[in-house]
């Protein structure tokens, strides 16, 4: 009987096909439920109006409809122009479906840098897109019309695709975007992978000079006014959640305890530094050896950050992720009952219980400002937890197609 051959290429083809459909889907279904809310696409009005606007305006122009700046390296601007602006409505759902499937392909790199079989990191990836618009990161990413979604596919497909020459390349074009997917680089120097860090360097610097000969005057300004410390980002500011705005906002941001908020905050930077030192050493010789440091060290990123919207946590996804993996081997109850109270930290938007959007967060009252700090405190508790549980999960056998060194 003569055997049927299948082409090559057949079956991952189908699985992106299926992926991207189901991108498309929830996309869809998030646009139906929130388009009518305020705020809809907020970022992304900003993106599209800014990267038409003549050179001299793109950083001194109020846009969409809050007034806000665009605050992106010109590069972005460059991006954004290739979006059509006269079907807002579709671009909004084309660009959130391509978010849904940088986050397949974030969560697939991740599983891959952990050595898990092609067949888990599909199913892992496709429930991610349908499970984690639930995550509030994720659904604010959507809802706004974030690029951190993209953003953390690149740096996540850069150290789990790419051979060892070529490695930080993603990283380098993501900072390029944006500038926060720079302290991926401080990662790739404080695991010893220079020749990464060097290349990723190399290619953000090799598109910033680019940007300088095409948008002289855009590049001049966004680096004399804008690079390294972004107007309108007040650390009280109810939607950020970084460890600094809890203290500023706890303290009521008293000019006399200035030093309290101050040593606190070393010492909790010290502390998340400690927890993820030891994260990367306890899985130095595990299959984990790469993804798990790398997440820890994005969730510290955000939480150590002078202001951190919650849209910069959406490496909380592949994080839970992985740590369902470790969970399925460790079969602890305890490390099960602290995934849930992260899930339900992330989940429950238990900042607007009792207090409204806009409110004068420095007035908060004892209950409010723990219910406005609830991401965060999940997030320190999940990287001790991650402390404790790195390197007791069994070593997972590396399949065929596992990642490439990231040496």
């Amino acid at each position: 009987m003569a055997t049927r051959l299948r082409r090559p290429g057949t079956r991952g083809t189908a699985y992106w096909a299926g992926s991207a459909f189901a991108a498309v889907l929830v996309a869809v279904l998030h646009f139906l439920v929130r388009a009518d809310d305020e705020g809809w696409m907020t970022d992304l009005r900003v993106y599209l109006d800014g990267a038409h606007l003549p050179a001299t305006a793109l950083y001194t122009t109020p846009l969409g409809p809050f007034g806000l700046l665009f605050q992106y390296p010109p590069v972005a601007a460059d991006l954004f122009a290739l979006l059509p602006r006269d079907t807002p409505d579709a671009v909004a759902v084309g660009w959130n479906a391509v978010s849904l499937l940088a986050l397949q392909a974030a969560v697939w790199s991740c599983l891959r840098l952990a050595g898990a079989r092609r067949s888990v990191r599909a199913v892992a990836a496709l429930a991610a897109a349908v499970a984690s618009p639930l995550l509030e990161p994720v659904e604010n990413s959507l809802f706004v019309g974030q690029l951190n979604l993209v953003l953390m596919a690149l740096v996540a497909c850069d150290l789990a695709l790419l051979p060892r020459r070529a490695q930080g390349v993603g990283i380098g074009l993501a900072t390029a975007l944006k500038l926060i997917p720079g302290v991926f680089v401080v990662f790739l120097l404080a695991t010893r992978r220079f020749r990464a860090a060097a290349t990723a360097l190399g290619c953000f610097t090799a598109i910033s000079a680019v940007e300088l000969v095409r948008r002289p005057v855009e590049t001049a300004h966004f680096w004399a006014t804008l690079g390294i410390t972004p107007r309108g980002e007040a650390p009280e500011n109810l939607f950020s959640r970084s460890a600094w705005s809890v203290l500023v906002r706890a303290t009521h941001g008293r000019a006399d305890l200035a030093v309290l908020r101050t040593v606190l905050f070393g010492l909790i930077a010290v502390l998340v530094v400690l927890l993820v030192a030891a994260i990367h050493r306890r899985t130095r010789s595990t299959s984990d050896a790469v993804v798990a440091p790398l997440l820890a060290w994005a969730l510290a990123a955000d939480l150590l950050a002078p202001v951190a919207w919650a849209h910069y946590w959406v490496w909380i996804a592949p994080t839970l992720v992985l740590c369902c993996r470790w969970a399925w081997t460790l079969r602890s109850p305890g490390w099960g009952a602290v995934l849930a109270a992260v899930v339900a930290a992330f989940t429950a938007r238990s900042q607007w219980w009792e207090v409204t959007p806009y409110r004068e967060a420095l007035a908060l009252s004892p209950v409010e400002l723990l219910e406005t700090s609830a991401l965060p405190a999940a997030t320190a508790l999940l990287l001790a937890a991650m402390a404790w549980a790195a390197g007791r999960a069994p070593v997972h056998p590396a399949p065929a197609d596992a990642a490439p060194a990231c040496a």
